[in-house]
């Protein structure tokens, strides 16, 4: 009776041990088991697991939130479109000035980019006005694409600031030297002129009054003579 007694409380013993141990044992830390994964939180005091989240999408979502100042192609773009701006630039056409509404610019004149080896050999002079060595403006093309049906550009003669229609900005009228034919004997030089009229936010080719003053031009063509036309 006392044996029973003795291994019926042995057996108790076990049972209230192993119950004890399911309430108390410690999380299984196997990296083989398949209920903890990597990257999930591991809580030391309780021994609970949480769940690492999926993070593709708030990546995704900080990366969209990059603001465009930060587009570093375009800042890459507008780094070379300087260097072929500085490498083209024609110095002695190229001035600092207080331009009307514009303030404190530097106009440029710009001739073909000849290191470019695709370049057409009739594009033309390009101008712009640069503010703190960026480009502030690009002035309009006066041929598509900037590509002459006929004449060289050989550079630029003179540029000049001026109100010439009383409407108290100053105008920007260029001239521009081209060369036509062929041959030592048949390079003929001439000079055409250009009238860019400010419009307050760009400048707006004068197509027509630059055309009337081109046919009066003879072949010794100064800034002087341009403006005595000018005011005829």
């Amino acid at each position: 009776m006392r044996k029973k007694c003795f291994i019926g409380m042995v057996v108790l013993l076990c049972m209230t041990y192993l119950a004890g141990c399911q309430k108390t044992s410690p999380r299984n830390t196997d990296p083989t088991d398949a209920t903890v994964n990597q990257g999930d939180i591991i809580h030391e005091e309780s021994g609970t697991v949480e769940r690492a989240q999926n993070n593709s999408e708030e990546s995704v979502t900080a990366r969209q939130d990059i603001p465009e100042g930060a587009n570093t192609t375009e800042s890459v773009a507008d780094k070379q479109f300087m260097e072929v701006i500085d490498r083209s630039r024609i110095a002695d056409q190229s001035f600092e000035v207080v331009l009307n509404e514009w303030g404190e610019v530097t106009f440029v004149s710009c001739m073909p980019d000849f290191y470019d080896e695709n370049l057409d050999p009739l594009t033309d002079a390009s101008f712009y006005l640069l503010k703190d060595e960026k480009v502030l403006y690009q002035f309009p093309y006066v041929s598509d694409n900037n590509i002459r049906e006929t004449g060289l550009c050989e550079g630029v003669s003179f540029v000049f600031f001026e109100d010439i229609n009383e409407d108290n900005k100053d105008e920007i009228v260029i001239g521009v030297l081209y060369v036509s034919g062929a041959g030592p004997q048949g390079m003929i030089p001439y000079t055409e002129i250009r009238v860019y009229e400010d419009g307050g936010n760009e400048f707006v080719y004068n197509q027509n009054l630059s055309d009337e003053i081109n046919e009066k031009l003879t072949e010794e063509v100064t800034a002087e003579y341009v403006k005595t036309l000018l005011k005829e």
